[in-house]
């Protein structure tokens, strides 16, 4: 039922606005029957019934449905005059076009189809020369409508992430179908009132807006920095740089709006949306850095290759950061003997995530530093196959001897999870860093070996004992 509530609420609001008739409300002016709306005062169709002939109480008649482009009234000069606008008009309807393209295809939407945007710029240019030749209005790309129809047919998770989408030819040919038949009923569409149009109108815009970037960093002016969703942007960029872009994005969408709403220069509305490409292209970059305009104005594969490079940059320099932390960890040690009393560890203040990644080979464990009410400890990142089966014997440091064994994937084996031993701390004094840090991955206790189904028949490979000194760890290739 919701993929028809919109149907289901301009029916039945319909209906309440025509039950209370002494309620003046405004309906939809719709003609009578299907004909050209310009009524002519005489034969010649040079005046408009009743504005140019208000003595005359009956129309001629309406005009051609094709259009007399030799007839200019005596005024010769209106083609040149014209080309100025017709320009505009251009740049207006391309973008328009380009924008709901590039919308749709975007790769969040991860449509399988090709693309054809070439194709669909002479389709829509043979029909607006064609709508000219009638006196109809142009064709152009509905963006509100066209959002709403891919997020009607795409299969998507509860956070409103696309898994899917139905692509087919069958949901379009039927909306226009529909569209063709209510020509026939003109009638029915006059008892619409203009306010359910206008929620309706609404309420397909505010849906839209969920996917919408520029929508989603507006909002960030009113959270705090720990709600922000988790995006590139977020992450690896300053809030005030943030910011400062979504202000500028901000200015000129209320310059687009002031100038469409003033009547007497809307029609220099299309200049301003040209004028941001040249603003994109040579202004942002005298006021950001490449790596700021990569996060927070490029396409996702960008970003991606972006961060991944990034991270292979920090991996390189972990060796030499770790260098230094030696250093700061007995320092460290020593002002919280001299200065800080023992405390339960669950009082030990928040630390700042502090993320360190190991480069291994493909096939190999990686990990990383999290933090944790136990201090920074080491957890399984990455491995092939993802969901390959680890056998992880437990064995006791005396005897060596195996005294459990698990089975159990990459996101269910937690290397740090305490012991039993260490489930009652109310009084026990807070370790130091040094000891967090040597206790925070025991894997010198541990063994595993990898299970993988070959399509053969299923394989065991040992892997060799994991311990602290993970960046010196290999396994073994499979």
């Amino acid at each position: 039922m919701t993929d028809f509530a919109v149907v289901i609420s301009i029916l039945i609001w319909s209906v309440i606005g025509n039950s209370f008739s002494e309620i003046p409300i405004e309906k939809l002016n719709v003609p009578s029957k299907f004909a050209p709306t310009f009524q002519c005062c005489d034969a010649s169709c040079t005046t408009s019934w009743p504005n140019d002939c208000y003595g005359q109480e009956y129309p001629f008649g309406p005009r051609p449905w094709v259009v007399n482009l030799s007839d200019l009234n005596g005024k010769t000069w209106v083609p040149f005059m014209a080309a100025g606008p017709a320009l505009l008009a251009f740049v207006l309807v391309f973008l328009d076009d380009g924008i709901t393209w590039h919308l749709i295809n975007h790769p969040s939407h991860k449509l399988n189809h090709g693309d054809a945007y070439n194709w669909d710029t002479i389709v829509v240019g043979v029909f607006v020369l064609i709508n000219s030749m009638l006196g109809l209005p142009w064709l152009v790309a509905a963006t509100v409508r066209s959002l709403n129809h891919i997020h009607a047919m795409a299969e998507k998770l509860p956070d409103g992430t696309f898994l899917s989408v139905h692509e087919t030819r069958l949901s379009n040919l039927g909306i226009h179908v529909l569209v063709l038949i209510t020509i026939f009923a003109l009638d029915v569409l006059k008892l619409i009132p203009v306010p359910v149009l206008y929620g309706v109108f609404l309420f397909m815009g505010l849906v839209s807006l969920g996917s919408n970037q520029f929508w989603g960093r507006m909002l960030m002016f009113f959270m705090q920095p720990s709600k922000y969703p988790v995006q590139p942007y977020t992450q690896y960029m300053a809030p005030k740089r943030m910011h400062l872009f979504t202000a500028i994005q901000l200015f000129f969408f209320a310059a687009l709006y002031a100038v469409k709403s003033i009547k007497v220069i809307a029609i220099a509305f299309p200049i301003l949306i040209a004028l941001c490409i040249p603003v994109r292209i040579f202004l942002l970059p005298k006021i950001f850095n490449e790596d700021e305009l990569i996060l927070i104005d490029s396409d996702p594969n960008t970003v991606k290759m972006w961060i991944a490079n990034k991270e292979q940059e920090e991996e390189l320099l972990l060796g030499g950061e770790e260098g230094g932390d030696d250093g700061d960890v007995s320092n460290h040690d020593e002002e919280e003997g001299a200065i800080k009393p023992p405390t339960p560890v669950a009082a030990a203040p928040a630390r700042r995530r502090r993320v360190r990644t190991v480069s291994m080979p493909a096939g190999h464990f990686m990990f990383s530093e999290q933090p944790s009410a136990l201090g920074p400890q080491l957890r399984p990142q990455m491995v092939l196959g993802g969901d390959a089966v680890f056998r992880r014997s437990l064995t006791t440091p005396a005897s060596q001897e195996v005294s459990q064994i698990q089975d159990t994937t990459l996101e269910g084996m937690d290397l740090a999870a305490p012991s039993s031993s260490t489930t009652n701390r109310k009084n026990r004094p807070r370790p130091s860093r040094a000891q967090r840090r040597a206790n925070s991955c025991p894997t010198q206790n541990m063994m595993f070996e990898i299970q993988i189904d070959t399509g053969m028949g299923r394989m065991q490979k040992p892997l060799e004992t994991l311990n602290e000194s993970v960046t010196s760890s290999r396994a073994p290739e499979l």
